[in-house]
């Protein structure tokens, strides 16, 4: 059977977060705002949360942001399938470029044995190929599968 490619967890982009994360976020000292043009009054790019200016409200390794992102995850059960399955982690630089649909089909196609498979790295290999076609260095991919 084909896989079911599924998001186990959220997005912590500070545009899209919910209410929780955001008064989270609050709490710890957080403020949220664009950063601004080199004339000091005009906001550019996308919404951040400062101190640390980033665009995520949990990091890990970021230390300008304190105590603001921090790298707890968020966790989340579910019932593994009987049949097994296969779990890709994997940082902003790879889900910015590369859907979940297609996750799922590198998957579908390491599970069958198409290509090289059986060596052990395919997959994540595969799935960096993918990210790096559409990233362009622009930001750092990462992932285990």
């Amino acid at each position: 059977p084909e896989c079911r490619a599924e998001r186990l967890t959220s997005d912590h982009r500070v545009s899209i977060v919910d209410d929780t994360e955001l008064a989270r976020v609050k709490a710890a000292g957080g403020k949220f705002s664009r950063a601004m043009a080199s004339d000091g009054k005009t906001p550019i790019g996308p919404m951040r949360v400062y101190p640390g200016g980033l665009m995520m409200t949990r990091s890990i390794g970021d230390a300008d942001a304190g105590r603001v992102a921090i790298s707890v995850p968020a966790v989340r059960s579910f019932a593994y399938p009987p049949q097994g399955g296969t779990i890709v982690l994997a940082s902003d630089g790879v889900w910015d470029f590369v859907d979940v649909a297609k996750i799922g089909l590198l998957v579908d196609i390491s599970r069958r044995g198409f290509s090289r498979l059986g060596r052990p790295g395919w997959l994540a290999k595969a799935v960096l190929t993918e990210s790096a076609e559409k990233n362009e260095g622009d930001d750092d991919a990462s992932v285990v599968c």
